[in-house]
């Protein structure tokens, strides 16, 4: 699997000698079957060598996020930039949930009900690949946090809420690419919020790129190359 992956000996080798690595063949198989990009799976793989590498063999069949969070936030060596250690505990999480390994207790969240509808609909509606539908509900729930933690409702937000999530939770967690993504998502997810009554028409219009919040945002890529497991 790897060598359709990477393109250099080099990288091959590393990742197919790394530690469980029919574990992580195996998830990226499930992924390029469901239609993962190459730069995507390159950079799944990369993060879940990085943390198979830091792994010790208590954790093999039974990760938290507790654990999860040690494993990438309090590892020997140069420090992790935070939104490098966002990557690579979500890719982590991903691929532990796919292995049966992620025993995390499911905490109620806010917005429980518009959460699973979305889920439903990206599912069954839109037929949505499950890595995209796991990752969306991922966002979704992050932002349906913040909008709870702060007071907010989906049905009055307004746009200088949508900028305020950006502003404060974003620049705190994302690199620029990250926070294009979640432009990108939220422009969906409030489409939908508004297609079934849930939030104002036109809010997904609003959102702006993240260019304007980019100044304090660390980039992935520069994050992701001090990292000396993650080959390129």
């Amino acid at each position: 699997m790897f060598e359709t992956i990477f393109d250099t000996r080099w990288a091959v080798e590393r990742h197919r000698h790394g530690p469980l690595a029919a574990e992580r063949a195996g998830y990226l198989r499930y992924c390029a079957f469901h239609s993962a990009t190459g730069h995507s799976l390159r950079l799944k793989a990369r993060s879940i060598l990085w943390v198979a590498a830091r792994m010790s063999l208590e954790d093999f069949g039974r990760v938290n996020g507790e654990r999860l969070r040690e494993i990438v936030c309090g590892s020997t060596g140069p420090a992790v930039a935070p939104t490098t250690a966002a990557t690579l505990i979500s890719s982590a999480r991903t691929w532990l949930t796919f292995l049966g390994w992620w025993h995390e207790p499911r905490e109620p969240l806010p917005f429980d009900d518009d959460l699973e509808r979305f889920v439903k609909w990206m599912r069954d509606e839109r037929e949505l690949t499950p890595c995209t539908v796991e990752q969306w509900h991922y966002r979704a729930a992050k932002f349906l946090s913040w909008c709870a933690d702060a007071g907010l409702n989906l049905a009055p937000l307004q746009p200088q809420d949508i900028d305020s999530y950006f502003a404060t939770y974003g620049v705190q967690h994302w690199s620029r690419v990250s926070a294009r993504h979640m432009a990108n998502f939220l422009r969906v997810f409030l489409r939908y919020a508004s297609g079934i009554g849930a939030s104002r028409p036109g809010l997904a219009d609003s959102i702006q790129g993240s260019r304007r919040y980019a100044p304090r945002i660390f980039t992935l890529c520069a994050g992701l190359g001090g990292c000396p497991a993650l080959d390129r």
